[in-house]
């Protein structure tokens, strides 16, 4: 997710098809919050390219800016990709409140691994985490 705000503005799903144990394909998709005003209630609340401007903006010079953006952090090595993101990982290095294990407990969040996982410094360790084994309590 990106987040404005503490607010989603942006959502990124990506489908695997595996076969045996293998990834045959992967298909991306990105959901990008930019004139809309109305959202249903979720655990994150919402917000657009609008109202975080109160204007209008034209989805297609949205889109073409967008595609420039990916072309441009495509050509980039991988680790400068990386660096990138962990220099911007949301609430990286802050204390906040996670619900683990049926617990509520403070944790800082230091990195995502290489493959994924979140790894967050709880109070009495530092573990690993897979996607929705923590959930951050805003």
């Amino acid at each position: 997710d990106i987040v404005v705000n503490n607010k989603k503005i942006c959502g990124i799903l990506i489908e695997n098809k595996v076969r045996g144990i293998k990834i045959t394909h992967s298909v991306l998709g990105i959901g990008l919050n930019i004139n809309q005003t109305k959202f249903k209630i979720f655990n994150r609340l919402a917000t657009s390219f609008k109202l975080e401007s109160n204007s209008d903006f034209d989805i297609n010079k949205v889109r073409d800016v967008l595609v420039e953006k990916l072309r441009n952090r495509f050509s980039n090595s991988s680790q400068k990709n990386r660096e990138d993101y962990l220099n911007k990982l949301y609430l990286k290095g802050i204390v906040a409140a996670f619900k683990v294990d049926g617990l509520i407990q403070n944790g800082i969040i230091k990195s995502v691994t290489t493959e994924g996982y979140l790894v967050v410094k709880l109070e009495n360790e530092t573990r690993i985490f897979k996607m929705r084994e923590i959930i951050y309590l805003s």
